[in-house]
């Protein structure tokens, strides 16, 4: 498992910034492992989680109007529902 991911799970204490900035490059990088698919293969849905988490998550990073949780609750759903 990614280790943002696992962070996340079992709730460890780590620098903030630091966590979300790991965990926006941890679902980069599975929207690109998706992409590398062959088209069929191609999980649409996940890349499309993925790429709003993230969005979400830059967006808490940089103090705008969406809440930190509402941005690792998206991230809640993605491993709920990929894992």
């Amino acid at each position: 498992m990614k280790i943002a991911i696992k962070h996340f799970l079992t709730k460890q204490n780590i620098n903030e910034d630091l966590f979300y900035s790991s965990l926006i490059s941890e679902l980069e990088e599975i929207v690109e492992e998706e992409l590398s698919k062959d088209i069929e293969e191609i999980n649409e849905g996940l890349i499309d989680d993925c790429c709003i988490a993230i969005e979400n998550i830059q967006n808490a990073l940089q103090g705008g109007i969406i809440e930190k949780y509402e941005a690792v609750s998206g991230v809640e759903r993605i491993i709920k529902q990929y894992n």
